[in-house]
């Protein structure tokens, strides 16, 4: 391969915003983790989802010119393959544990009906860490297992050609047509929980009086007290940290500058219009540092602050 050389300073600048923002936030969940008011579920896949950005900012930034040693620039191209698909599927994870949020909350049934609040937490906790780390796994094992002498280019430390970037190609259309069929599924929901609430309050009116006008006034309320302290840290319930709407925008926001920053990262490295746009190289480093800025900032506004 060719000689190692230093990114442009851009990637450097992007690289250490996102990657500080990134661990600044992390930290401030994982030490407040319990006092947070969002479902058990919701922290782990947006934690996760922050550790995968900042692990694959960290991977490209001091990896992807290291071209010298063939086996190292293989380790550097599978990581950053593995990783750009492993924060695809943690925003899905999100995405998907909150349509199924609000469409559980839709429905009505008793309570005898629904499972266990314990054996859900564990059960679906563990099928989050499968789903964002398990099947990228599968994806660049096979990969690497028939190609894995393609993950390191002359020029730099990951797939070149079009056959090869299929591995990732297709992967990432797949997460992204799921992700905007669960935006379309989560906004229908959001719709008819408007109408549904309206029509809801006098019956919940009613109830407020029945239940104060019963024996069992106080017992009822101390276990409503219960259930809504407990709700946010020991169950799967709403992010009651913002509204389901702001929720949607948020993931949407994060999607879009996350898929703005990699666009960008690729045309610096790949240089598609070299005979047609000067400094090709230095523009789209810099459009990287923008979008990675904009990135950790928004994360940490929006979740942190």
């Amino acid at each position: 391969g060719a000689k190692f050389r230093y990114s442009p300073i851009g990637f450097y600048f992007g690289a250490l915003v996102l990657f500080s923002t990134m661990w600044l936030i992390i930290v401030t969940y994982i030490f407040h983790f319990n006092e947070i008011m969002m479902g058990r579920r919701v922290k782990h896949s947006l934690i996760n989802t922050w550790v995968s950005i900042s692990a694959l900012v960290f991977m490209f930034a001091i990896g992807i010119y290291q071209t010298e040693n063939h086996k190292i620039c293989q380790f550097f191209g599978i990581s950053i393959h593995y990783l750009s698909l492993s924060v695809l599927l943690w925003i899905c994870v999100s995405v998907s544990n909150m349509y199924k949020r609000i469409s559980r909350n839709d429905q009505i049934g008793s309570e005898e009906e629904m499972p266990r609040e314990d054996q859900r937490i564990k059960k679906s906790v563990l099928g989050l860490y499968f789903v964002g780390y398990g099947i990228p796994s599968l994806i660049c094992g096979i990969n690497s297992a028939v190609n894995i002498k393609e993950y390191a280019s002359y020029t730099h430390c990951f797939m070149d050609t079009s056959s090869e970037l299929g591995a990732l190609f297709l992967p990432a259309s797949i997460l992204l047509f799921f992700l905007l069929i669960m935006f379309i599924c989560i906004r229908f929901h959001l719709r008819n929980r408007v109408i549904c609430n309206t029509h809801l309050s006098e019956g919940t009116e009613a109830m407020e009086i029945d239940l104060l006008e019963s024996n069992n006034t106080v017992n009822v309320n101390a276990r409503s007290v219960r259930s809504l302290s407990t709700q946010p840290t020991n169950s799967s319930a709403d992010d009651l940290e913002s509204s389901p709407r702001t929720q949607l925008k948020s993931y949407i926001i994060v999607l879009v500058l996350y898929l703005l920053t990699w666009v960008s990262a690729g045309i610096a490295i790949s240089i598609p219009f070299n005979e047609r746009v000067i400094y090709e190289e230095e523009i789209f480093s810099i459009a990287f540092a923008l979008f990675a800025t904009f990135l950790g900032c928004f994360i940490t506004f929006f979740y942190g602050l």
